[in-house]
């Protein structure tokens, strides 16, 4: 999900131009806020690693890598 809003967040800006990193749109406010959890809570390819380390089907390690 992080990868598809920050898309859409910077193509949004793009599409207002300059104007659409002011304090006056949400546009900006959106990015920032993607930005910020993406730094809190780290990008989906750690947390995809992280659980496809732990991820078992009946005691045997499966891969989760290609069902993403």
């Amino acid at each position: 999900v992080d990868r598809h809003a920050r898309a859409v967040a910077e193509s949004a800006i793009q599409l207002h131009g300059g104007i659409g990193m002011t304090e006056e749109y949400a546009v900006g406010h959106v990015l920032r806020r993607v930005i910020v959890i993406e730094t809190t809570c780290g990008e989906a390819d750690v947390h995809i690693a992280a659980i496809d380390r732990s991820a078992e089907w009946n005691g045997n390690p499966i891969d989760i890598q290609g069902s993403v």
